[in-house]
């Protein structure tokens, strides 16, 4: 199934955090992240999409047991920290979407290229 920033229209996970009941609404992306206008309006593309997921019924329509949890929108960025520009755009928009309930937080994971293997003896 197609993710992240390309794909503006889509969620691209809905999973419900045993550890804290909240829903968890993931945004995967793994590009480099640069703070130009042109990425910083994707994300807030998607981010729009997510909350109108949420505020228009659609969350509790398809997923009608997660009803009254606390939201979390988890931005998980795939080998790439956000830049300083993305970082300010993000608790600009952490601070706005509170008034729905709702709560950005970003995760970076970081996946261990596997070490070459050696041919040969020693």
């Amino acid at each position: 199934m197609p993710t992240g920033l390309r794909h503006p229209d889509i969620i691209d996970e809905v999973a419900h955090q045993a550890k804290d009941d909240s829903v968890v609404l993931t945004i995967r992306e793994d590009t480099a992240w640069d703070g130009s206008d042109e990425r910083i309006a994707a994300l807030r593309s998607k981010i729009n999409t997510y909350i109108a997921f949420v505020v228009q019924g659609q969350l509790a329509k398809n997923y009608p047991d997660l009803v009254g949890k606390p939201i979390v929108i988890s931005l998980r960025c795939i080998q790439h920290r956000p830049d300083e520009r993305t970082i300010r755009f993000l608790d600009e928009a952490n601070a706005k979407v509170t008034r729905y309930g709702i709560q950005i937080r970003v995760l970076v994971v970081e996946v261990a290229e596997p070490q070459a293997r050696q041919i040969g003896g020693p």
